[in-house]
């Protein structure tokens, strides 16, 4: 687990942990969910796509009647593009709560530092003022990735209009986006041992090219037809014995 080349290939054993059956649920309920909505996606575009044409197409003079095919490239391009960022997004949001749950479950079978407190232990508390705690944590979190995001992303975005520089930059901005992947996916076994995303980056920066390693080999799976549907759990399962092995290595079971 020392060499960065052996992160890259903890999709592999993400995709392996993912099919034992005390996992599959935090699986299938996550894939049928996105599936349905692809393909609700999918059929509500078709229809729509249809109609737009036929109501652009009566506006155009007859003689450019013979744009009705350049009309419909266009559209199914633009279309499909829009159709598989929705269905992302969408996608990210069905998992995240079976995402946590995943990477609990495989630290609580896997490390034996990972213990819950028994419900009966917990101090009772208003579920109103839980809840409002939790969501305020959650939206930080969430606001601190996403400035973190951005603030490199932007000066990142301008190389590619620096003549000379704009040559490196696809390079640039390709380690950059599996740099985030990486930390997106640790994301999730971080919080469950209350790492806040600024100490997780931190941490990461001593282990830079095991998260550059897995985030790469993350975003391969995702171009993978059929794969590319069990891309998330994968990868945070593959994320979970990272951080075992890389982030908290005397607890490492597996």
């Amino acid at each position: 687990m020392n060499h960065p080349l052996r992160s890259m290939l903890l999709i592999f054993d993400g995709l392996s942990l993912i099919t034992q059956k005390r996992l599959r649920r935090y699986v299938v309920w996550p894939f049928v969910l996105n599936v349905s909505v692809f393909l609700a996606l999918l059929v509500w575009g078709t229809t729509a796509l249809s109609q737009w044409v036929e109501q652009i197409m009566p506006q155009l003079p007859a003689w450019l009647a013979w744009l009705e095919w350049v009309l419909w490239l266009l559209l199914t391009a633009a279309l499909t593009i829009g159709l598989y960022m929705v269905s992302i997004v969408t996608a990210n949001i069905i998992a995240a709560p079976f995402n946590s749950l995943l990477a609990e479950r495989l630290l609580q079978q896997h490390s034996p530092q990972h213990n819950e407190t028994p419900a009966s232990e917990q101090p009772q508390q208003n579920v109103l003022t839980t809840l409002s705690r939790d969501m305020i944590g959650g939206f930080r979190h969430e606001a601190a990735k996403l400035l973190y995001f951005v603030s490199r992303a932007v000066p990142i975005g301008l190389l590619f209009f620096i003549p000379g520089i704009n040559l490196a930059a696809p390079l640039i901005w390709l380690l950059f986006a599996a740099w985030m992947m990486g930390l997106e996916y640790l994301d999730y076994p971080a919080g469950c041992r209350q790492v806040t995303f600024p100490q997780l980056r931190q941490q990461a920066r001593h282990r830079s090219l095991h998260v550059l390693g897995f985030g790469l080999a993350s975003m391969a799976l995702t171009v993978v037809p059929i794969l590319n549907f069990v891309a998330i759990p994968a990868s945070v399962a593959g994320a979970t014995k990272l951080w075992l092995h890389q982030f908290d290595p005397p607890s490492a079971h597996f």
